[in-house]
């Protein structure tokens, strides 16, 4: 760094250093919201974790250059060449951690991995890597991290961060449990809420195995928010006894996936993975299809984990003719307008006849005719014979 960058960072890290958690907390909340903050940009983000860890107790290096001529072993005239740029190190007790932090718009793809792998590759083995990502990974990202075993690297996602960031929990004690899952189990990215959200495993940082079921339940079905469960909650009721399987709301379609990975690797149970294509287009379709299968099938096998992708969205089960004359008794059918927008936004649709209910309120009063109905679905099907698989006989007390 030039004496000015050396200024500019030291002055960065100052400010850091006057920190305490609740304004980092606001902080993570402007940089969810994409506001403009008073740190430069892609500053606020790296500076925050770093932060985070230190009130925690970690031992942090913040943002530093590293050179070419910054031992004496290395002389010449290129001694000044810089070779990295280091967002941060962390060392919770025996464990040394090099930092990167993605504040962009969109998931970090597998390249995004390089640099940091390039770095790790220069330090000895017992040093890892974390990515802090406010949009998640792609699928790739998620399947290179697996194969990346010399050195490491953690995958932080906007679920993880919040947590940590808690007084509660902490990024020194999530960091702890990330990386006991990634030894134990092989994964990566290992969500540190997944035990709170879904009650399946225990606490990874205590003594004992993880749970095979959750209070009986032998398929646990994520989905991306709390209106998908109650409508999906309703829907396998129709087939199967509540006990059997449990209904598990994340918030997103990246937050699912990293949970059901979780819960995949770390609950020994059956998962399955729902969520939104949010287009119809069959190549979009197919292909977001697979990278789900692809990564959760790394933390289970084929007969233990199910992909079901609804085209566009869920709310598109409410809206075909049969099932919407009954939902909307008495109500005029979808106009040519409506038709065209539920072709690709029916969430729009719905909410627009709703007025001012909201759709969990409106699913959790669907008669059960109505909802018979959308469980006909085809989309439904491959769910229904994958819980059925599991839970056996004795979870299949309803019959339509």
């Amino acid at each position: 760094m030039s004496s000015q960058e050396q200024s500019t960072a030291s002055k960065l890290a100052k400010a850091a250093r006057g920190m305490q958690r609740p304004e980092l907390q606001a902080l993570w909340s402007d940089i969810l919201a994409g506001k403009e903050t008073a740190w430069a940009k892609g500053k606020a983000l790296e500076h925050l974790v770093l932060r985070a860890f230190e009130l925690d107790g970690a031992q942090v290096t913040y943002p530093y250059s590293v050179r070419l001529g910054s031992t004496s072993a290395l002389r010449g005239p290129r001694n000044n060449l810089e070779l990295e740029q280091i967002d941060g190190m962390v060392r919770v007790g025996e464990i040394r951690c090099i930092c990167e932090a993605k504040d962009r718009t969109t998931p970090q793809n597998s390249e995004s991995l390089s640099k940091l792998r390039n770095q790790l590759l220069r330090r000895p083995r017992f040093c890892i890597g974390s990515v802090f990502s406010k949009r998640g990974f792609t699928a790739s990202a998620r399947v290179a991290a697996h194969f990346m075993i010399e050195h490491p690297i953690l995958l932080w996602n906007a679920e993880d961060i919040s947590w940590a960031l808690s007084a509660e929990n902490g990024f020194a004690r999530a960091l702890e449990m990330k990386l006991r899952v990634a030894i134990e189990h092989g994964l990566p990215d290992f969500f540190v809420g997944s035990h709170e959200l879904a009650s399946v495993s225990p606490d990874p940082l205590e003594p004992g195995p993880p749970v095979d079921v959750v209070s009986g339940a032998r398929v646990i079905v994520i989905v991306e928010g709390e209106n998908d469960r109650v409508l999906l909650t309703k829907l396998l009721d129709t087939r199967f006894d509540r006990s059997a399987y449990r209904v598990v709301p994340a918030r997103g379609k990246e937050a699912a996936q990293a949970l059901a990975r979780s819960l995949a690797a770390v609950g020994r149970t059956a998962v399955v993975l729902m969520f939104d294509a949010d287009t119809r287009e069959a190549e979009g379709i197919a292909l977001q299809k697979a990278e789900a299968e692809d990564a959760l099938q790394l933390a289970a096998g084929d007969d233990m984990s199910l992909v079901v992708v609804l085209a566009p969205e869920l709310e598109a089960l409410v809206l075909r003719p049969d099932a919407f004359a009954l939902a909307f008794p008495g109500e005029p059918p979808l106009d040519s307008n409506e038709e065209e927008l539920a072709t690709d936004r029916p969430r729009r649709v719905l909410e627009h006849r709703l007025g001012g209910t909201g759709r969990g309120q409106f699913f959790s009063r669907l008669s059960p005719s109505t909802i018979e109905k959308i469980a006909q679905d085809p989309q439904l099907e491959a769910l229904f014979a994958f819980v059925a698989s599991h839970v056996g006989p004795s979870g299949a007390v309803r019959h339509p």
